[in-house]
């Protein structure tokens, strides 16, 4: 459990003067008797537009910075309160002012407003002259007197006077409290500090040592929960709820000119270095020199900041999670129901929901190794799928219900890296270099795109080259591996690895679909590739002098999936199939979730017309290019296989001749699917097929899923003798 930074007797002197200084933070002043017989309300001691000030709030300052003239290079630092300020605080200030390039202290930045902690113009004096005359008046105690010990005597005029670029850190939000220049010009750049708020709500619990009225409420008030989830809540600075929907609103009005720059509080602390990075050059410093990075990061480390005894109040290492030790199930699910109502439609709160769930929903049953056939993935629990925006996990509105979506437009592979021979004249200059060990590929059973790279894997002999691991399913973090995965660096880690992790370490901010397959190069850390077509030819290419092809498999006489001389014509063709076929069936499928019929029925027509086609095509060849397997014969395979389990009756693809391994609807695809079976067996995963009705509505849930014993019957019979002789 997470403590508060600091010794008891920094606590006891701090006591005071945080009474001071934040009444109303945390609830303001207690009204009423404290003998029990009436419970006493909690009310702030200031509003300001209606919203809940502290007791430092000046509103002629206020005024004064809503009305300044914003330069084109200010940067407005707008935080959550206990959302990671003083951190974010520092690390702009250190970054603007603090160091040179050769990482040295800049002379007299000291000096300089934000440069000991957040100087928050509304806490200041709005006029030099206001200061001067409140230093002659000073009483030791009072709330000036702290104002000024902490933030430093410092004035509104010292702020719009500082040197450029100027930095303005404050918690007042959205258009009615930021300047209005900001948004009537382009000048100006925000940086918006979010964090999860459960964990704001924890950290506003332990900001002055436990409170009187606790977590529930007592004689003394209504209690730390009670008073941050109420919207009309008389903590400082209001509701946070409401904080994240007006901040929502300036992050997409300023989006468009580039002037925004959204910083998560558990992205700083999963890897800072990237995020300065990124925060360095959203300020316009671009690639910082090496000695000005390693100062900065040196300065805003946790050790470094706390010996800053001015920051100790305001600091407590804050846990990821740690909302998890406290209240029960019951309060966090009314906290999960009123996030959901107030903050589920914003942009900013959808990295949250990752760090809110207590934990991972739709987690799947193991993948067990013999592979059971019973059960039904559709009484799984539900789950949201997600996505990569920035290195933070997002709810994925590729898939999802609408009232009416339109169609289903797969997007292209974001990552398409390439591996060289180990005997290629470039090899000793590339980063990436086939070798025995190195690679480790990520896939499903589920999906067909991920199969079919398997399949290349195995069919080429690569086992003991390129390890891998399938994933058990899909889940509310992505692809799931249940026990772990095998390879560097997270094969001795126990518990369950999510794939997203994978995306993470290769970029800690990528924007990218959380696909399979993957492969990851254990040496650089890196994914090498998730584009499946692309990692066929791979394997059979820069591979090609560890291939181990069986002598009964009829690959290209040994020569591999990717013959040179049909490389043209196969490109052709996949373009072809895929379209119509491949992706086809889930052009078909995936709008029923989105209830557009008419697209759903129009690629229903080319998955028909395609099958058609290539079972016409079979009647005279054995593969799809002739007597030898080909890349693109375990492109359809993949495919074809799931036709009868899933796509049938998942996707709704009953109108064409029917089935493809049962009856006798297709004759030829059927004799091509069971010879092509016996190569590929090793890499199939009947069961996983079924994971397709957890997300379709192609099949009612009262209705009985399809058997797979007579399907795998099927393509298990020994191929026909007239179509392998072809």
């Amino acid at each position: 459990m997470a403590t508060v930074v600091g010794n008891q007797d920094q606590e006891g002197q701090n006591a005071k003067r945080d009474e001071t200084m934040h009444e109303g933070e945390r609830g303001g002043v207690v009204n009423g008797n404290d003998n029990g017989t009436e419970k006493p309300s909690i009310k702030p001691s200031k509003t300001y537009k209606g919203v809940a000030m502290p007791a430092f709030f000046k509103e002629e300052s206020a005024q004064k910075f809503q009305n300044m003239n914003v330069k084109p290079n200010d940067v407005f630092l707008v935080s959550l309160v206990k959302g990671g300020t003083t951190w974010v605080n520092k690390l702009l200030f250190t970054l603007l002012h603090g160091f040179d390039d050769d990482g040295n202290v800049v002379p007299g930045s000291q000096d300089l407003p934000n440069a000991q902690s957040q100087t928050y113009p509304s806490a200041l004096f709005s006029s030099k002259e206001a200061l001067e005359e409140a230093k002659k008046n000073m009483q030791e105690g009072s709330t000036d007197d702290m104002i000024m010990k902490f933030f430093g005597c410092y004035s509104v005029d010292d702020l719009l006077n500082q040197p450029e670029p100027r930095l303005f850190s404050t918690h007042l939000f959205g258009e009615r409290f930021l300047p209005n220049s900001l948004f009537e010009s382009d000048n100006g750049k925000v940086v918006i500090v979010v964090r999860n708020l459960k964990d704001v709500l924890v950290s506003l619990h332990h900001f002055r040592g436990v409170p009187k009225d606790d977590w529930l409420g007592n004689e003394h008030g209504p209690g730390s929960y009670a008073r941050y989830i109420d919207l009309e809540t008389p903590n400082a600075f209001g509701s946070t709820f409401k904080w994240l929907k007006e901040m929502d609103d300036v992050a997409k009005k300023l989006d468009p000119s580039g002037r925004v720059c959204v910083v998560y509080y558990e992205a700083l602390k999963n890897n800072l270095p990237a995020q300065l990075d990124r925060i360095a050059e959203f300020v316009g410093l671009g690639i910082l020199p090496l000695a000005k990075r390693q100062a900065v990061l040196k300065a805003i480390g946790f050790d470094a900041m706390k010996k800053n005894k001015n920051l100790t109040m305001l600091m407590r290492k804050g846990v990821i999670g740690d909302w998890k030790n406290y209240l029960s199930a019951e309060h966090w699910k009314e906290f999960d129901e009123i996030f959901d109502r107030e903050c589920g439609g914003t942009s900013l709160a959808w990295p949250l929901y990752h760090f809110q769930y207590d934990r991972v929903r739709g987690l799947p049953p193991i993948r067990s190794a013999d592979q059971p056939i019973d059960g039904d993935p559709r009484t799984w629990e539900s789950f949201k799928r997600v996505t990569l925006v920035n290195g933070m996990v997002v709810p994925d509105a590729l898939i999802q219900a609408s009232k009416q979506g339109g169609p289903f437009i797969r997007p292209p592979s974001e990552l398409k890296g390439t591996i060289v021979p180990c005997d290629h004249p470039e090899a000793v200059f590339s980063k990436f270099v086939a070798e025995p060990g190195r690679y480790h590929l990520f896939v499903s059973g589920v999906c067909p795109w991920a199969t079919s790279v398997l399949f290349a894997r195995n069919l080429l002999g690569l086992e003991d080259v390129i390890s891998a691991d399938i994933a058990d399913a899909q889940s509310g973090s992505g692809w799931v591996f249940l026990d772990g995965v095998s390879c560097e660096p997270w094969k001795d880690r126990e518990g369950s690895f999510y794939l997203h992790e994978c995306y993470q370490v290769h970029d800690a901010l990528i924007t990218s679909r959380l696909t399979v397959p993957v492969l990851w190069d254990t040496k650089t850390r890196q994914i090498v590739s998730n584009d499946s077509w692309g990692l066929i030819e791979t394997f059979s290419t820069a591979f090609k002098e560890f291939h181990k092809i069986k002598h009964k498999c009829p690959i290209n006489n040994i020569k591999g999936l990717w013959p040179t001389a049909l490389e043209k014509d196969m490109n052709t063709k996949h373009k072809e199939i895929s379209h119509k076929l491949l992706n086809g069936v889930y052009r078909a499928g995936i709008p029923l979730i989105k209830n557009n019929l008419d697209a759903a029925q129009s690629a229903a027509k080319d998955v028909y017309g395609m099958l058609q086609v290539l079972d016409t095509e079979l009647a005279s060849k054995r593969f799809l290019f002739g007597p030898n397997i080909t890349a693109i014969d375990l492109r359809l395979t993949a495919n074809l296989l799931r036709f009868d389990v899933a796509y049938y009756d998942a996707f709704a693809l009953r109108g064409g001749k029917g089935h493809i391994l049962l009856g006798s609807s297709y004759p030829n695809l059927k004799g091509y699917l069971r010879d092509m079976y016996q190569y590929v067996k090793p890499g199939v995963f009947w069961a996983t097929y079924y994971q397709y009705y957890r997300w379709n509505v192609g099949l009612p849930k009262e209705k009985p899923l399809p058997k797979l014993e007579p399907i795998i019957e099927s393509a298990e019979a020994a191929p026909d003798h007239n179509r392998t002789a072809l």
